[in-house]
């Protein structure tokens, strides 16, 4: 699964972190601890900014 991450600037502003490839959310979190970033959630599905196409990761039957 691939979890996606936030963290938190200096004044105080959130901002998407990298993203983590993991087997469950306890090894997410773990990942994320070592990179200093929370683990927001899963990645289910991202739209291709140049192509317009949905990337489904979850639900590959559904493109």
């Amino acid at each position: 699964m691939i979890f996606t991450t936030h963290y938190y600037r200096s004044d105080g502003t959130k901002w998407s972190g990298p993203r983590i490839k993991a087997i469950a959310w306890s090894e997410a979190e773990y990942l994320a601890s070592i990179k200093a970033v929370e683990v927001t959630g899963r990645l289910r599905a991202e739209i291709d900014e140049f192509t317009g196409e949905r990337i489904d990761y979850d639900l590959p039957n559904l493109n």
